[in-house]
């Protein structure tokens, strides 16, 4: 009896151990649909891969490219900051001349009139001069 529990155990093991074999075979084993679906799908990815790839690299481009731009305008804009205070600098300075130059006329303007009612003093007193000269002139003459 010994020896039939010896045997039931030895083929229990071997079936046991078949099961276990053919089971990891399985597991190990990947079906050709399996397969075929897994290398569908890697040929996409790859394919998805190299079009990112492709347009990172566009993106980086344009990138670089409108750092570039953004730079010139940069410059452009700091040039014309420039240009503008200097015409500031040239406005004020020519706004002071203006100024000084608009007080020397008014100053003038004022002597003007000053040697206008003097010369309207003078020519009165000449004319009072002449009426009285040519009245004496009549009374002598008379």
């Amino acid at each position: 009896m010994e020896i039939t529990g010896l045997l039931i155990g030895f083929v229990a093991g071997g079936i046991i151990a078949w099961i276990m074999a053919t089971l990891l075979v399985r597991l190990k084993t990947v079906s050709k649909q399996e397969l075929e679906a897994v290398n569908e799908k890697n040929v996409s990815l790859h394919t998805d891969l190299i079009v990112a790839q492709e347009k990172l690299k566009s993106m980086q481009e344009d990138e670089a490219e409108l750092r570039t731009e953004i730079a010139a305008y940069r410059e452009k804009t700091e040039q014309s900051r420039d240009e503008v205070q200097a015409l500031e600098r040239n406005l004020s300075g020519t706004t002071a001349q203006l100024n000084v130059a608009h007080d020397t006329v008014q100053k003038q303007l004022e002597e003007i009139g000053t040697y206008k009612l003097e010369l309207k003093s003078m020519t009165d007193e000449f004319n009072e001069t002449n009426r009285l000269l040519a009245a004496s002139t009549a009374d002598f003459n008379a």
